[in-house]
């Protein structure tokens, strides 16, 4: 919490850092739930201020009184808090999202940088007309403009409203009909009203920058950008490869303390979740997407949901996980983004032999049925999955038994049946896993060798306590286990 933060009811700080309303609040105080200081506390009136460690169900809470959210609006949202019918800009955030709200709006159909923000005063300065804040667009027209339209810009256009526009700047790229459009007003639809005004219809829209918040530059094809944010410890990868999205992060909520009953389930639990493959809920006889499961005593699979995040340094996320009813099944998870997937080095142990397995992510069925190839590897085949838009390949580079393909039905948000690659393993002791889980938009071939070995060697030391893995583009991921 920052020192600037005032004394205030402890039920009512929970209900603004932890999201919770002020009687689920009260709940988990008077459960016992929460402590300060390393002290259980059950009065809801005890008042609190910075100088107190607050813990709610074992984890740190902080108070953050402003929220900052630069987000990459894609086209098809829209700009606002909620809507019936379409997905909204909240839709995107899965998490601290109470009090947001966008700063302006983008049309549906226009994609770029959008500010969601709990800060008024801040939103009023860079909305309020007399502050003369630029925003800069990158507009694709029909046709090609010259220095007459640049002129007509500078001069302010006539768009049918009272006043003409104020002075805007019209930057003309190589090609004349790729352009980046500089204004400092935000009327309704400005941008593509003055390009009709000078003749020309806007085909593409998306927003860069908005005075001093610029956009990420483009992402280039065949590398990972990762994006680690301390305090909450999540992890957002993006991949230009695919144009897709992962978030990381961690939970630790068993399923009896699940008072919620949605804490402790897909929505949280998974290793991580793609913007590209919706999460598939989990069968009931193992099969497993993007999670590790584990046969337990009752002979029934339990996924992993009890984790401790570890660290993030060299591209590497790494977070500890035991199971829930056996705490002496351990889990110590490694999680390596690549261009075109996930490399994974986990150390398992167990005090029993146990069966466990990993699924890679979910591919539902399209317009057609799913179909499944093979490809050597080494000297492993394979099996590939393709759905007409995506295809995935998961290769066990070390310790697992068995590769096999599991088609569950009634599982899938998009469709009733889907595919899903795994792997399993009959454990005793310990044991170094790791694994590629790898995907590829479809093109008119699918994966090509290079794609398919990204990994040069994996060395793995006789006490089982280091890894050392070579990429194939030289780069070397050293991991260390207890």
């Amino acid at each position: 919490m920052p020192e600037t933060l005032k004394k205030m009811r402890l039920d009512k700080f929970l209900t603004q850092a932890a999201e919770l309303t002020r009687s689920e609040a009260k709940q988990k105080i008077k459960k016992g739930s929460v402590t300060v200081n390393g002290e259980v506390v059950k009065k809801a009136e005890m008042k609190v201020s910075s100088e107190d460690a607050i813990c709610l169900d074992g984890e740190v809470v902080t108070y953050e009184k402003y929220r900052y959210i630069m987000l990459h609006k894609p086209a098809g949202v829209v700009s606002a808090t909620e809507d019936a019918q379409c997905q909204t800009v909240l839709d995107l955030i899965t998490e601290g999202r109470k009090g947001l709200f966008p700063v302006g709006r983008l049309d549906k159909d226009t994609e770029g940088l959008l500010l969601l923000t709990n800060d008024g005063a801040l939103a009023h300065n860079l909305l309020s007309p007399r502050k003369h804040v630029d925003k800069t667009y990158f507009a694709i027209l029909d046709g090609e403009v010259g220095e007459k339209e640049q002129e007509l810009f500078l001069q302010g256009l006539d768009i049918g409203d009272e006043k003409k526009t104020l002075p805007a700047k019209l930057e003309i790229t190589d090609k004349a009909n790729e352009v980046f459009i500089t204004v400092q007003e935000g009327r309704f639809h400005q941008v593509k009203r003055m390009a009709e005004a000078v003749g020309r219809k806007v085909e593409y829209l998306k927003r860069i920058s908005m005075g001093p918040l610029v956009l990420d530059k483009e992402l280039k094809k065949g590398e990972v950008y990762n994006k680690f944010q301390q305090g909450t410890n999540l992890l957002i990868t993006n991949y230009p490869n695919c144009g897709g999205s992962e978030m990381r992060s961690w939970c630790h909520e068993t399923v009896a303390k699940d008072w919620q009953k949605f804490r402790s389930t897909e929505n949280y639990n998974k290793l991580a979740y793609h913007t590209e493959f919706p999460w598939m809920a989990d069968g009931k006889n193992g099969e497993i997407s993007m999670n590790y499961g584990t046969r337990n005593k009752k002979g029934e699979w339990e996924v992993l949901r009890l984790y401790t995040f570890k660290s993030f340094e060299n591209g590497i996320y790494r977070r500890d996980a035991v199971l829930e009813t056996d705490s002496t099944v351990k889990y110590q998870l490694a999680d390596v983004p690549l261009p075109d997937g996930i490399l994974r080095v986990d150390k398992v142990t167990v005090s029993e032999p146990a069966e466990i397995c990993l699924g890679h992510y979910s591919l539902p069925r399209l317009d057609s049925d799913i179909k499944e190839t093979g490809c050597k590897v080494g000297k492993q085949n394979i099996p590939v999955l393709s759905n007409g838009k995506y295809e995935l390949a998961m290769i066990p580079l070390t310790g697992w038994e068995k590769t096999y393909t599991v088609y569950p039905e009634g599982v899938h948000p998009v469709s009733e049946k889907c595919a899903l690659n795994m792997v399993s393993d009959q454990l005793s002791g310990e044991k170094i896993y790791v694994t590629l889980q790898l995907w590829k938009k479809n093109e008119k071939r699918g994966f090509t060798s290079k794609e398919l070995t990204p990994v040069k060697s994996v060395h793995v030391s006789e006490d089982k306590k280091q890894v050392t893995v070579c990429l194939s583009n030289g780069e070397i991921k050293t991991i260390s286990f207890e």
